[in-house]
């Protein structure tokens, strides 16, 4: 079904491979739809379907074993049966610079991590799948809930303006994603909440009616998350660990709100590097 050999391989390593028992289709199927068509890897996240000469789509995706399938391969386990090896846990779909990194370095890509950045990645793409649908400002009064409520509060008393352009200049957006090295998946997510900033804006100015300072208050409580989270987490999984910390207890509306309050101040430049 999928090409699995690396242009890596020696003579003997894709003998080998042939002689062994495959990957089940199905397996693989639930592994590439899973994989969105992105590297697992987060310092990654490249698309593992490329385009090549006169529009020719080419894969460059590979099914990397996170416990080697061969006994001389990287983080092998005996007490693994052949089967068990070829199990979807046991697999990542990277592409095939990220395959020859994480079996060249098993020091560093050990199998718990490998298997917490799988895990990760399908947990991006669950958020990916979840179209950012409308929502009012019941949505945002919760989701704004959430955001106070999960940090600590702060007496800071600054009043953030919201005077900025209701518009978005894409250029402007894309130089802050470079900035924090956000690659397609929280770039999907920015773009796409851009779209119902209006109804945030509006939210902000209405709410402000009767408590000037809370736009501040959730600014603060978001930056304090912030600053916490980049002591151990950038780019993309910075982005996902932000919003991860809010959207639970919240429906899907309400989390819809909550990515869209933080890309409201990812985009006033209040929250992320400027």
């Amino acid at each position: 079904m999928f090409n699995i050999y690396s242009t890596n391989d020696s003579e003997n390593d894709i003998m080998a491979k042939k002689n062994r028992k495959q990957i089940p289709n199905k397996t693989q199927r639930i592994l590439f739809a899973q994989s969105a068509g992105i590297c697992s890897m987060p310092d990654c996240n490249n698309p593992i379907i490329i385009t090549e000469i006169n529009n020719e789509k080419s894969s460059i995706a590979e099914l990397a074993h996170i416990e080697a399938y061969n006994p001389d391969g990287a983080r092998f386990n005996p007490n693994l049966s052949e089967d068990e090896r070829n199990y979807e846990k046991n697999i990542i779909v990277v592409c095939k610079n990220c395959h020859k990194k994480i079996d060249d370095f098993p020091e560093i890509y050990t199998v718990e991590k490998l298997k917490q950045i799988k895990q990760e990645h399908i947990t991006k793409i669950e958020l990916l799948k979840e179209n950012l649908i409308n929502f009012d400002f019941k949505d945002l009064t919760f989701a704004s809930n959430s955001i106070l409520e999960n940090s600590i509060k702060n007496k800071d008393n600054n009043i953030i303006s919201l005077e900025h352009e209701s518009t978005y200049e894409l250029r402007s957006i894309d130089h802050k994603l470079r900035k924090n090295n956000l690659t397609y998946p929280s770039k999907h997510l920015v773009l796409s909440a851009l779209t119902q900033q209006n109804t945030v804006t509006s939210f902000m100015s209405d709410c402000s009616k009767n408590n000037e300072n809370f736009p501040n208050q959730l600014k603060i409580s978001l930056k304090e998350t912030y600053n916490k989270l980049k002591k151990n987490h950038s780019g993309d999984e910075l982005f996902f660990e932000m919003y991860s910390q809010f959207k639970d207890n919240l429906n899907e509306t309400e989390q819809a709100a909550c990515l869209a309050i933080i890309v409201y101040f990812f985009t006033i430049c209040e929250l992320f590097e400027k």
